[in-house]
């Protein structure tokens, strides 16, 4: 369930990635060859707000190809709603994968606690312009550097360079970020489902052992097995792009103790 469920994750990233690239390239190639000798104000002056040092760096002609293939607000609304969707089933996966373990397996899971969802909301808003933010420094840099290497480049070298460079980073890119986007909801399901129910009892270890890169992750895997309170009381991912999760082994409880349990609200 969790790779399937993981792929799926991947294969929105990659459409949306593949869709926002070929639309601004499509909107960089569609401009007249007056707008790109004028270099239309309006798209400079909102160019000129993003506070990136590769942005102060750049030509007219490059602020113009930038405010085109910048991530803009309707980027990340977009991103954002495709990620709350996401991590919503990632999230319900996980608390029947959490509930089998249990011993309780044939309950239906529909998450519906208010708190949780807009806590979700929240963090796919936030990481969504993150998200933002990473691709137009990238795109930002790769502008300049064309900039540089074919100082008299049009709009269509202009293209063609940003096609290839933006191919090349999603083949990376969008792998880490639906890793990122179902480790945390899954993280987030195991938490808060031994959270609300502490009746179970258990033990958790941080995996995989041998990605470790920082101290706090270097602990948690050093000390093997924590009492499962315990380790879910202490969020991951820890860092931005820590491939870190809890893997649980949490004690069943009785048949008569399943109703009891929450699984959604």
């Amino acid at each position: 369930m969790r790779g399937l469920r993981q792929n799926s994750v991947l294969r929105h990233t990659a459409r949306l990635s593949k869709e926002r690239r070929n639309l601004k390239l499509k909107n960089l190639l569609s401009v007249t060859d007056e707008e790109w000798e004028n270099a239309l104000t309006v798209f400079i002056t909102e160019a000129k707000l993003d506070p990136q040092v590769w942005v102060r760096q750049m030509s007219t002609v490059q602020l113009f190809v930038f405010s085109i293939m910048r991530a803009h607000e309707i980027d990340i609304a977009v991103g954002a709603l495709q990620m709350y969707d996401d991590r919503v089933a990632v999230y319900e996966d996980e608390l029947l994968v959490q509930l089998d373990a249990v011993g309780c397996g044939r309950r239906a899971v529909v998450l519906r606690d208010d708190g949780i969802l807009r806590d979700i909301r929240e963090r796919c808003k936030s990481d969504a312009v993150s998200i933002a933010n990473t691709y137009n420094h990238d795109v930002a840099r790769s502008i300049v550097a064309t900039g540089l290497e074919a100082p008299t480049a049009n709009r269509y070298v202009y293209a063609y360079r940003l096609r290839k460079y933006l191919e090349s980073r999603e083949i990376w890119k969008d792998r880490q970020i639906a890793l990122y986007t179902t480790n945390w909801a899954r993280t987030k399901a195991q938490h808060d489902f031994y959270a609300l129910n502490r009746l179970v009892l258990g033990y958790a270890v941080l995996v995989p052992v041998r990605a470790a890169v920082c101290d706090i992750c270097r602990m948690l895997i050093a000390r093997g097995r924590i009492p499962l309170q315990l380790a879910m009381s202490i969020k991951v991912p820890v860092h931005p792009n820590c491939p870190h999760e809890w893997r649980v082994w949490p004690q069943r409880v009785t048949l008569d103790q399943c109703p009891l349990l929450w699984a959604g609200g």
